[in-house]
């Protein structure tokens, strides 16, 4: 009996799918869904939820794809026509929203029902609405997009020939929706067929479409806060003391960051507490004066502020719902956004509507100030603002939760499934009411059914709970693609044939569609995620070790009965068992990232769990006198492990700093994390660095970032400064391309017993790490941490680390710092319990997830070096011999030479995601690409401005390269092609570039490789500047070419030089020519007034180019440090312009080159404080530590009695050197067991040959 149930079933399930392939072959190109999308993260991670939906065989379209073809038409039927002549086989098109969600198979069926339809979700307007210029359709619904529009291909084809014919000109379009149906009914005069029943706003289980448009809490950017939003509110007198009142009985409160904008104040009301600006023009309406004058004043007024929102004094909104708005949409503060409801006016441009507020990023408002400005005071603003940034080419973005008018003019089932951010206009209404009803800031949840099958359990298990899912967000920041999956089964099943088969045939095709399966898991969708998360918190609602506790809408993490967790109890096996061989680490770091880094969050959630249940006391911090030295009010001292300084007086009042011991590696109070020192802090923290006997101090923060002091400047530029009763005087400061090392002598003026007593402290000073977040690379991070800590002493006082609160980017430099001296002793890692720990002595250390997961990230890096045989591959005088020689070694097990397995780690474990490189491989900047083998990671890749320039105008195929001194040292690029030298020399502008380093060979004789410059006593015009060649001549292996070019707007000339050598590196003699053209332009560096980049090309941007930035940066390396990091350089190298190294001989060469740069240049004096306790002790005489300005123009370190003198550029020296190099290379070869003979013929000398 239970066969023949089985064999029924099957036969049910076969008839399924025979009837889902048929339909596949049936509907491809008939069904087409076009989604109503903008060309946003944010928007185009919704397309990429609706997508994985959605089958591969089923054209999926975008409206924003074709705004260029339609001038930027606030519109969709322009798109029709398009559509019709793409897809001749067309037969049903359905519009949608992202968020919309459908029931496909019952969708096509119910389509193949009805020849001809219009056929959606109607909506009704009860009285006559201002946004559909003042009538009503009561009688005529218009579609709700978020639900869906089918349209059958007859009626879109009598639209097209009909709408040809046309001759009524569209003025206005202010809702999409509406003015689609209405153009459709007058041409047509079919009207919309309501069914709401199957075509619904919300979810049912009959529907064939809903719109899933809960609030996105995933993508929020949680270093953009309140205090980051600046509100310039449009007033006038006879408005005070109405429209004002009301808004603060509503949003409006003094904690927000506002001004009001007025033409007078009314002396009748008290104004005394007001933020009133009056403006010299008056006007009542068009407002354009008022609104410029907002943009300008936040630009140079606000300098702390990065969002600028402007608003009427009749607006109502939701300040926290524009915060979310903003969190979302301002992924970058470099990209000019510009957020509001968009109108559109007729086929000229859209225009952002100022009564449901305005919302711009500080870059858009630069631009706009930079380039518009208003023909008449009371020119409409918003209108006017339209046409400014289709002119400077800012896409407007839409939001259609903000509303230029009442609730009443939309329709309530379309607000029913919104969130609204703003409304316009309140005369005649209850206010409160109407707050309270539409706009009120509601803790948001979400309620979240999980299937049983997920579950395991019996019945459906509900939860109501506010998700944070940071899966999604961490892959809106890095870039997500949008893909699809295939959810079909592909083929034919036979159904009828396979119902009579045995029961082997059944278990065959069984384990059949279990590989399928297996198969497709590879790529995960978000919503598939999204309820592992959902799984993983009801899962950890039943936990013994803890309860989620529902407070206002947000997840709280408490224990029951107050009980302490034991976290490393056996109890708790499922969290704690994280102890990470190291030989596993980089598989288990590979399994964490996957599905959004799903593993990573799910674990730092967990400790974050733990970690509120900690309820040490914190009393000092909150003593009155005390709360003036903390400079975050969340960011307290537990009262156990604070640093307490000596104090004379007698209740201990001075014996207070902001800054507690923290454990490290077998060494109790390792470190002192602490905050970024304050006014009224300075001198204690001077006397902390001295009574607690500090050798290094590092700081992980710059003074001011995005606009704010988040450190005080402590130290003295120069000289000597007197601190209370510490004296420090600055011995050198030394900048390298990601931090600044700075030495200090510092000295306690009330040691009377040891006048001379001085200290040496190091200051370590990580210039490119963000607040919130982490840096773009691990290995400079690395190395900093690897350097600051072997600094200190064995027998020195605690390392202080500092950034501004000393809690997220302090704790992951002391994570990364302790588990690096793990790995030395341990062969395993368990990080989460150390982070546990220290976070009992310190609260939030490490403070955000991406924090934590640069930890594992960092920490990776370092054990592949130890996989491949090195601790550390810096080279110095005592080792680079036999690192150098150990390149040789080979590894029989994996068939490698340890050079390989460098240039695998360099190469091919570190491939870069398309999305990186989207800008290059966007359509209109193909043709700016000599090759595709080379494009520009985003990150790094320059940006031309804009000005006047149309889509992709700020693309060139350039890149910026980091030296020893600073980040943006060189920019590699590409030989101009007769399309792009305007575009070259537009950087060479922008950057104030003086020097260019042209690489060539044989390139002349290809095509497409033009001369760049203009003929001697010609002029090339480039727009705002020209360019003019002044000077040519040939000397020795190079030529010079001096330019001008000069402003065409303003008094302003840039000199310029472009030196050009022919073979570069030459193979016959490589290292000669290498280091001669370096000298070369190191000399000329030196001449020049300019601080810019110095930009090297070679005909695709590749490997001589690269090579010689690397040699470049090697060289002043050596002089300033004495030691080098090729692997590290490399890698940086290859990750900011992936496909510049080919083979691993470029690598080799490098290290080549290494080997004559130690044995050339006579290395400096360092001082490493881990010595002796006597030479810790000693003070060293200025003259012999080298010393540098930060503001010089080119960073090189000077010397007083031993200055250090450049590779000499005697051709003699440099053939002995090379000679010496190469006979040492072969004595090792001869020696060296495990050598293998083919290695040599492997290697390539630098050469022409072609990247791809």
């Amino acid at each position: 009996m239970k066969t023949l149930y089985i064999l029924f079933l099957f036969t049910i399930f076969s008839f399924y799918y025979y009837s889902s392939s048929s339909l596949t072959n049936q509907v491809t190109n008939e069904f087409i869904i076009l989604i109503n999308s903008q060309s946003h993260i944010y928007i185009l991670s919704q397309i990429h939820n609706a997508s994985t939906f959605i089958p591969t065989y089923i054209p999926l379209l975008y409206t924003h794809s074709y705004i260029s073809s339609i001038s930027n038409w606030y519109a969709i039927y322009p798109i029709f026509s398009s559509i019709i002549h793409q897809y001749p086989q067309l037969k049903w098109l359905f519009i949608c929203e992202p968020q919309t969600r459908m029931n496909l198979i019952e969708l096509i069926k119910y389509a193949e029902k009805s020849k001809d339809f219009y056929i959606g979700h109607g909506l009704y307007d009860l009285e006559p609405s201002i946004i559909h210029h003042y009538s009503f359709s009561l009688d005529n619904p218009y579609p709700d997009l978020s639900s869906g529009i089918l349209i059958s291909r007859h009626i879109l084809t009598l639209f097209i020939d009909r709408l040809k014919s046309y001759t009524k000109k569209i003025d206005f379009i202010i809702d999409v929706k509406y003015e689609l149906n209405q153009l459709i009914n007058e041409l047509t005069g079919i009207k919309l067929l309501d069914r709401s029943d199957i075509f619904c706003n919300k979810y049912k289980h009959n529907c064939l479409t809903w719109f899933d448009g809960q609030y996105d809490y995933s993508c929020q950017r949680t270093d953009i806060q309140l205090d980051d939003l600046y509100i310039g509110i449009k007033t006038f007198i006879d408005f005070h003391n109405t429209r004002i009142d009301l808004l603060k009985k509503t949003w409006l409160n003094d904690k927000l960051n506002y001004n009001l904008f007025t033409n007078e104040i009314n002396k009748t009301i008290d104004n005394k507490n007001e933020r009133f600006i009056i403006l010299k023009e008056n006007t009542e309406r068009g407002h354009c004066h008022k609104t410029f004058s907002i943009l300008n004043y936040f630009y140079e007024n606000k300098e702390n502020f990065q969002y600028l929102i402007i608003v009427d004094d009749d607006t109502l909104l939701s300040i926290q719902r524009v915060l979310r708005l903003i969190q979302c949409f301002m992924l970058s503060n470099d990209i000019p956004i510009v957020l509001g409801e968009r109108y559109g006016y007729g086929d000229y441009y859209d225009y952002p509507t100022g009564g449901s507020g305005m919302i711009f990023n500080r870059q858009a408002v630069r631009q706009i100030i930079s380039n518009c400005q208003c023909p008449l005071p009371d020119t409409p603003d918003d209108m006017f603002l339209g046409l400014c940034l289709k002119r400077i080419n800012i896409p407007l973005i839409h939001t259609s939760e903000l509303h230029q008018a009442q609730p009443n003019a939309y329709s309530k089932d379309w607000l029913d499934h919104q969130k609204p951010i703003s409304f316009h206009k309140f005369e005649g209404i209850n206010v409160e009411e109407y707050v309270s009803a539409n706009v009120i800031d509601v803790k948001d949840n979400y309620s979240v059914i999980v299937e049983n099958n997920l579950i395991g359990s019996n019945s459906n298990e509900k939860i109501n709970i506010s998700i944070l899912c940071p899966i999604t967000r961490i892959a809106l920041i890095s870039g997500i693609n949008v893909k699809r999956e295939n959810r079909i089964l592909g083929g034919i099943i036979v159904g009828l044939i396979l119902s009579i088969l045995s029961l082997i045939a059944l278990a065959l095709l069984i384990a059949y569609r279990k590989k399928k399966i297996n198969n497709n898991r590879g790529f995960m969708p978000d919503c598939r995620r999204m309820i592992l998360h959902y799984v993983y918190l009801i899962r950890k609602k039943h936990h013994p070790r803890s309860n989620l506790v529902q407070t206002n809408g947000s997840i709280d993490g408490n224990i029951s009965n107050g009980n302490t967790i034991n976290y490393l109890d056996g109890n708790y096996k499922d969290f704690d068992s994280t102890s990470i061989p190291i030989n596993q680490f980089a598989a288990y770091v590979a399994r964490m990232h996957k599905d959004g880094d799903f593993g990573f969050v799910r674990l730092f959630e967990d400790i974050c769990e733990v970690s509120k249940t900690y309820t040490f006391p914190a009393d000092v911090s909150q003593l009155e006198y005390n709360k003036s030295k903390n400079r975050y009010t969340n960011i307290l001292t537990y009262d156990h492990s604070r640093v307490k300084l000596s104090s004379d007086d007698r209740d201990g009042r001075g014996n207070y700093i902001n800054a507690n011991y923290v454990d490290g590696h077998h060494k109790a109070n390792a470190y002192i994390a602490t905050q970024g020192p304050m006014p009224n802090t300075i001198n204690d923290f001077w006397r902390m660095i001295w009574e607690k006997d500090v050798s290094v101090l590092v700081m992980i923060t710059n003074i001011k970032e995005r606009g704010r002091v988040k450190c005080d400047l402590y130290w003295p530029q120069e000289g000597t400064e007197t601190y209370g009763i510490i004296q420090v005087s600055l011995i050198t400061t030394v900048s390298f391309a990601y931090y600044v090392k700075r030495i200090f002598a510092i000295r306690c003026k009330t040691n009377r017993k040891r006048i001379g007593y001085e200290r040496l402290v190091h200051q370590f000073h990580y210039t490119d790490w963000p607040d919130h977040g982490v840096p773009l690379f691990t290995l400079p991070v690395l190395s900093f941490i690897r350097h600051s800590s072997a600094c200190n002493p064995d027998t020195g006082g605690p390392i202080v680390v500092h950034c501004s609160a000393g809690v997220g980017r302090t704790g992951t430099y002391i994570v990364v710092d302790t588990m690096l001296k793990k790995i030395r002793e341990q062969h395993s890692l368990n990080i989460p319990s150390f982070l546990k720990h220290i976070r009992q002595q310190r609260n939030f250390l490490v403070q955000t997830e991406e924090q934590f997961i640069f930890i594992y990230d960092v920490l990776l890096e370092a054990i592949q070096l130890l996989n491949i045989g090195y601790n550390d591959l810096e080279l110095n005088e005592h080792n680079f011999d036999y690192i150098i020689q150990m390149l040789d070694y080979f590894d029989k097990d994996s068939n490698l030479t340890r050079l390989d397995k460098q240039f695998q780690l360099v190469i091919l474990q570190n491939k870069i995601n398309d999305y990186q490189l989207s800008s290059g491989q966007m359509e209109e900047n193909l043709s700016k690409n000599r090759t595709q083998a080379i494009l520009p990671y985003n990150p790094c890749r320059i940006i031309l401005s804009t000005d006047r320039k149309p889509a992709g105008g700020e693309y060139i195929n350039a890149s910026y390269m980091h030296g020893c001194h600073r980040v943006d040292e060189f920019i590699i690029t590409q030989h101009p092609m007769m399309n792009t030298i305007t575009d070259f020399w537009q950087m060479i502008w922008n950057t104030n570039t003086s020097i260019i380093v042209s690489l060539y060979a044989d390139e002349k004789s290809q095509p497409d490789v033009p001369d760049f410059w203009p003929l001697p006593n010609q002029i090339m015009d480039c727009g705002s500047f020209s360019v003019c060649l002044i000077d040519e001549r040939f000397e020795c292996e190079y030529i010079y070419r001096d330019f001008l070019l000069q402003s065409t707007e303003e008094d302003y000339e840039l000199r310029v030089k472009i030196v050009s050598s022919t073979y570069w590196p030459d193979a016959c003699s490589p290292l000669k020519a290498s280091f001669n053209l370096i000298n070369t332009i190191r000399k000329l560096r030196m001449n020049v007034k300019s601080n810019g980049p110095i930009v090297v090309h070679d005909l695709f941007g590749g490997h001589r180019a690269a090579t010689f930035c690397a040699l470049y940066t090697m060289n002043e390396q050596m002089e300033v440090e004495g030691t080098l990091n090729i692997y590290e350089l490399a890698k940086i190298y290859h990750i900011k312009r992936p496909g510049i190294w080919r083979h691993n001989g470029d690598l080799f060469f490098l290290y080549r080159c290494a080997e004559v740069l130690f044995r050339e240049i006579k290395l400096p004096i360092t001082y490493n404080q881990n010595q002796t306790s006597s030479y810790h002790r000693r003070y060293l005489p200025h003259q012999y530590i080298p010393s540098q300005r930060l503001d010089e123009p080119v960073p090189i370190t000077s010397y007083t009695s031993t200055s250090i003198q450049p590779i000499s550029t005697s051709s003699s020296a440099f053939a002995n050197v090379a000679q010496t190099v190469m006979d040492s290379f072969s004595k090792r070869r001869q020696k060296s067991r495990s050598y293998r003979s083919q290695t040599l013929k492997k290697i390539l000398f630098l050469n022409n040959e072609s990247p791809l």
